[in-house]
């Protein structure tokens, strides 16, 4: 399916998402938990529950051609 989408280089764009997505969580994991650490822990379960809400409605929205 992605090779149809991306014209025979689905596997390439696919390795290039799945490592920009791992370097991604690597680097911006550290800065979270320094930011997040300060603030109550209430505050951060509500804010996780917004920002998991707000991955998975984006699911819906996407449009598969």
């Amino acid at each position: 399916m992605l090779d149809k989408i991306y014209e025979g280089n689905g596997a390439e764009t696919f390795g290039l998402l799945m490592s920009v997505n791992a370097f991604t969580v690597i680097f911006l994991t550290v800065s979270i938990i320094s930011f997040t650490r300060k603030l109550h822990t209430l505050i951060n379960m509500v804010a996780a529950g917004i920002l998991y809400a707000i991955g998975f409605g984006m699911i819906g929205i996407i449009r598969i051609t």
